[in-house]
């Protein structure tokens, strides 16, 4: 019972500590909202409104500014009092402890701040812009008379500067006037917001008109003055090189004539004040121009090239001429006594017809009527062409004259190769008659004598009265091969018939006691002296000697490579 008690006293605690928390908070909330309402209410905006008053805005500007006062009135004198109101009685019911009656009233009050903070920055920004946009207006209005007054003046001043354009710039100049008039007008009756239109076009013709000051002098300027000092060069330096019979790649009296009429074209432009449309066209004379001078510049400059270069040129092609002519000797001497393989006699024969066709390029030119006028530009192409092949003909002749150069010492070479196979041939055959054997096989005789004729073939070919130089390497490559073979073969049956002879003597002492070495000594001796088959007999008597005499073999055949390397 007591616990029960004492459960219920702190539960009633709780909440009346839990109101009492409630009530202070909502009060302190209730301070916070009024503080906000009384910030808005201080906030004067009555200041603005009476600068905007002594405008005497009239018109639409007035309709807005009427707008804006009734909403600023209706926010200080209606909504934020009801604002005031909810807090007064929210205040009652915290002290009444109406908690969710207060928190209802604050809730409320939020959303109505909320709303009147948003109007209140929405008037202030209406007031600022009408304010801002009155100000510019003044000030672009003080600047564009300033600029009216300036073109005025540089009209006055400088008219002479704008040729055929001055009547219809003074044209304009009239109408900026009246426009300015009409401007004034509504600015000055109060209505800035009916005023913003015509004072946007006002800028914006007065900065055309500006532009088309600042334009047309140097347009004008040149097709009064730099246009026809530059046509009247041209036309005489056209005159003059035609007259010393230069040729031109393209039609010059046609483009000064195109030249001349987008002049005259211009004027109108500049008459008619269509300013895009003269720019366009003062570019594309001035390129004409630029490529009236550059034309004739190269012709010039190709003219002083050709006339600088026309001897190197023809000493060149002389000089080729000669180096063909050698090359012709040199080649038709040396197919007397070799056969040419890479077709050097018709390249050579190529390279002059080449070199006349050169010759008769630059003889057309050299030789040309005196009257006959001279693209000097294309002139100098085809020499530039020329130097550039006399250049390659005079690289690929003495590729030519190098890859016969060589045919004597190769010859040369040649032979001292073949007397060189001549001498090992016949010191391998000595060799094998040294050794007084019973004879040689058939296959090494054959071999022999297929390596001999080689070399007799070969000595036949360096004999002929035109040889094949190109034939008789690949016939010497394949020699010195056969040749090396055959020594092999060679230097196979001597040692193999000296080692079999020791072998055979060696064996004596094991053939009573061994029959296998008898019978191996017996088929030694047949393959010596009835196949000739040296390195058989040696593979026989050796396998058996090495079978009761391990080991045998190997010393007596490093004795004999050891006697054999000292008589070297």
């Amino acid at each position: 019972m007591v616990a029960f008690f004492v459960v219920v006293v702190l539960a009633a605690v709780g909440i009346y500590l839990g109101i009492l928390y409630l009530q202070k908070k909502y009060t302190k909330l209730v301070a916070e909202k009024h503080a906000a309402v009384l910030e808005l209410t201080d906030t004067e905006l009555s200041d603005d409104f009476n600068n905007l008053k002594r405008l005497n805005l009239t018109g639409d500007s007035l309709t807005q500014f009427n707008k804006i006062d009734k909403s600023y009135r209706y926010l200080m004198n209606r909504q934020l009092p009801e604002i005031s109101e909810n807090l007064n009685t929210a205040s009652q019911h915290i002290a009444a402890y109406q908690l969710i009656a207060a928190k209802k009233n604050l809730g409320q009050v939020d959303q109505s701040l909320a709303d009147a903070d948003e109007q209140f920055a929405a008037i202030k920004k209406e007031l600022v812009d009408i304010q801002k946009n009155t100000e510019d207006q003044q000030r672009l209005i003080l600047t564009l008379k300033k600029k009216y007054q300036a073109i005025r003046k540089q009209l006055l001043a400088k008219n002479f500067s704008y040729g055929p354009a001055i009547d219809k710039l003074e044209e304009n100049l009239a109408n900026l006037e009246d426009e300015f008039e009409q401007y004034s007008k509504l600015t000055a009756s109060g209505d800035f917001v009916k005023s913003e239109k015509p004072m946007k076009q006002l800028e914006k013709n007065t900065n055309e008109m500006e532009a088309c000051l600042e334009s047309i002098p140097p347009l004008y300027n040149n097709l009064k003055t730099v246009f026809p000092q530059q046509l009247d060069e041209l036309a005489a330096g056209y005159q003059k090189m035609t007259a010393e019979h230069y040729g031109f790649t393209s039609n010059v009296e046609q483009m000064l004539a195109d030249i001349q009429k987008d002049c005259k074209e211009n004027m109108t432009n500049l008459t008619q004040l269509q300013i895009k449309e003269a720019e366009a066209t003062d570019k594309r004379i001035a390129d004409m121009i630029d490529r009236l001078y550059e034309l004739m510049s190269k012709e010039y400059t190709a003219q002083i090239k050709v006339q600088n270069r026309a001897e190197e040129l023809q000493r060149f092609i002389t000089h080729a001429e000669q180096h063909q002519k050698d090359l012709l000797a040199d080649l038709e001497r040396l197919q007397q006594n070799y056969e040419l393989n890479n077709n050097e006699l018709e390249n050579a024969h190529r390279l002059g017809r080449e070199i006349r066709q050169i010759q008769q390029q630059f003889s057309a030119y050299r030789d040309r009527d005196e009257e006959e006028n001279v693209v000097y530009t294309e002139v100098l192409a085809q020499h530039e062409q020329m130097f550039s092949s006399l250049e390659r003909i005079e690289s690929e002749q003495k590729k030519i004259q190098t890859s016969v150069a060589g045919l004597w010492k190769e010859e040369k070479e040649a032979q001292d190769a073949v007397a060189e196979f001549d001498v090992e041939i016949h010191k391998l055959r000595r060799a094998i008659e040294r050794l007084n054997l019973p004879g040689v096989s058939a296959e090494y005789t054959d071999y022999f004598l297929y390596v001999s004729d080689e070399i007799v073939a070969l000595d036949n070919s360096l004999n002929e009265q035109r040889i094949n130089m190109e034939e008789i390497t690949k016939a010497m490559l394949n020699t010195q091969s056969d040749l090396d073979v055959l020594k092999s073969k060679t230097e196979d049956i001597i040692d193999s018939s000296v080692l079999v002879e020791r072998l055979m003597q060696y064996s004596n002492r094991y053939k009573n006691r061994y029959p296998e070495v008898d019978a191996a000594y017996q088929e030694a001796l047949r393959l010596f002296n009835q196949e000739y088959d040296y390195v058989g007999a040696l593979d026989a008597i050796s396998h058996a000697v090495d079978k009761v005499e391990p080991g045998v073999f190997k010393r007596l055949s490093d004795e004999y490579q050891r006697q054999v390397a000292d008589r070297r």
